[in-house]
């Protein structure tokens, strides 16, 4: 697929446990599919959304951290939670 790439690893680790073995995952050359208009949409689509998932979860992170440290509430750390819901829910229902 000469049009989408693989976001690249940057490396940051949130646990020195690896939840699986990276050599037993099962893969697959081209398909037909991957090299079409289509296939390369779909494969650039599901690229985006791990991207998204990726920030938010850094979001996430960033929050707990802040919250640990004393510079963020509770309750404002659930608020920026509910933001990223609202995003979410927008994002599925196509708003």
């Amino acid at each position: 697929m000469p049009d989408v790439h693989p976001t690249p690893d940057d490396g940051v680790r949130r646990s020195a446990e690896q939840p699986w073995d990276e050599s037993t995952r099962p893969s697959a050359g081209p398909s037909e599919l991957a090299a079409s208009a289509q296939g390369r949409a779909v494969a650039g689509h599901l690229v985006g959304v791990h991207d998204h998932l990726r920030g938010e979860l850094a979001q996430v992170h960033e929050l707990v951290e802040q919250v640990k440290a004393g510079a963020l509430d509770v309750d404002a750390a659930r608020s920026g939670i509910n933001d990223m819901t609202m995003r979410q829910n927008s994002w599925t229902m196509g708003a």
